[in-house]
């Protein structure tokens, strides 16, 4: 009889689905952190190992997959809209398949190291040997599709603005999720990173901004508002982690594709902003 030990199930699921987290992101154009990948796979390394021992029923198994999927998809790229959502969910599903496929064909070449139950994964070989074998695939994927190459099709927005005596100008990412507004002054918010403001700040501003990482939103407004009275204001955030503030610049002027516009202000990010399409910064379709 095999022995299954628990910590080496969840431990090859988890860097399973951390691969095919970080591939789904890829091909579809997401956005997403080490922390939210790590988090995404030790939920689905978490549930897989569950799901192993299960017992045999098509039905548990039909039901227990497709909230699997949503979770692990939830927990990684959050909520944007239902379309986005189960595009991504089918990505993942459709890697999951081809992934699972050539692991049940090595369980057959190795059938004392290896064990696929219930779509999960089982291999009671050493982690380096894994961890190889799961960035040879990645690559593999890499080489055969071209990174964002299954996205949805959205178009960036050319923003120019000028604050002070400096004019300011980059690329702003279509993004369905940014649906942030400043309640006070009534006007949508571009979110947009520290590093596409630096032109126009002040080295005092400079030196402010580079703790907006590490210190709250409010001690930085405080800090930036004493520097520059009426440039600087604070507006709330929800978002899948929780709740908070972020620090707002006022533009003195804001064009959008060569039109001008009074309905923004620029949102400030506590860290870079990167997209696929290389823009540093997210307005609302």
């Amino acid at each position: 009889m095999k022995v299954i030990y628990i910590d080496v199930l969840f431990a090859v699921n988890f860097i399973i689905d951390f691969l095919l987290v970080n591939l789904t992101a890829r091909l579809r154009g997401n956005i997403i952190g080490g922390l939210r990948a790590a988090l995404a796979a030790a939920l689905g390394g978490a549930m897989a190992a569950a799901a192993f021992f299960l017992p045999e029923s098509l039905g548990l198994t039909l039901l227990s997959k497709p909230i699997c999927c949503l979770a692990v998809v939830y927990c990684a790229f959050g909520f944007s809209d239902i379309k986005r959502l189960l595009g991504d969910c089918l990505m993942l599903c459709v890697l999951s398949f081809v992934f699972a496929g050539g692991a049940y064909a090595l369980a057959q070449l190795f059938p004392e190291s290896g064990e696929v139950s219930h779509g999960t994964v089982y291999f009671d070989i050493s982690l380096r040997t894994l961890a190889a074998g799961a960035a040879v695939s990645y690559m593999i994927f890499m080489l055969i599709c071209r990174p964002g190459s299954l996205r949805e099709e959205k178009s960036s927005r050319k923003i120019c603005c000028r604050i002070g005596n400096a004019d300011l100008s980059f690329n702003a990412f279509e993004d369905t999720g940014n649906m942030l507004s400043d309640p006070l002054l009534k006007k949508k918010i571009i979110m947009v990173s520290p590093s596409v403001l630096l032109p126009a700040l002040s080295y005092g501003e400079r030196q402010v901004m580079k703790e907006l990482g590490h210190e709250g939103a409010p001690d930085v407004f405080e800090r930036l508002s004493l520097i520059s009275p009426g440039r600087y204001g604070m507006a709330p955030y929800t978002a899948v982690s929780g709740r908070g503030l972020i620090v707002t610049v006022r533009p003195d002027s804001l064009f959008i594709d060569g039109k001008e516009s009074s309905e923004y202000v620029l949102g400030i990010s506590g860290e870079e902003i990167a997209t696929v399409c290389g823009c540093r910064a997210l307005i609302g379709c």
